[in-house]
């Protein structure tokens, strides 16, 4: 009996690197085509992201400004409120009347002191 040769052809190691080859091929072809279309656009898409850029900065630039004329209650400080309508050099006390406060508080210190050291005394001299 003889054997009869397939009909189709063999795949060769030869033939399969060839086909490997040819599908790289046109992977970097089409790799090549879509980096050319990028290359292409990259002005385009540069020019609109900087246009969005330039109108976002517009828009937030004019919404500060009237955030800002909206919102002077928040500028103000409401600690000092009731001399608000007053000058500042007429809410502050004079350097006279500093003093004199100030001397007052340490004579009314001092006679507190005193006061607690007489009421010691007077304890230590109860408990003897």
């Amino acid at each position: 009996m003889r054997q009869t040769r397939s009909s189709g052809k063999t795949n060769t190691p030869l033939d399969d690197k060839q086909r490997a080859l040819i599908e790289q091929q046109e992977k970097l072809r089409e790799k090549m085509d879509r980096l050319q279309r990028l290359i292409e656009e990259a002005p385009k898409l540069a020019e609109e992201q900087e246009k969005k850029r330039r109108e976002e900065l517009a828009r937030s630039s004019r919404s500060s400004r009237r955030t800002r004329r909206s919102n002077v209650s928040v500028l103000q400080d409401k600690r000092y409120e009731h001399t608000m309508h007053v000058s500042m050099a007429a809410a502050r006390p004079s350097r006279k009347t500093l003093k004199a406060e100030k001397r007052a508080n340490l004579l009314k210190s001092s006679a507190l002191l005193i006061l607690l050291v007489l009421v010691l005394l007077l304890l230590n001299h109860i408990r003897q």
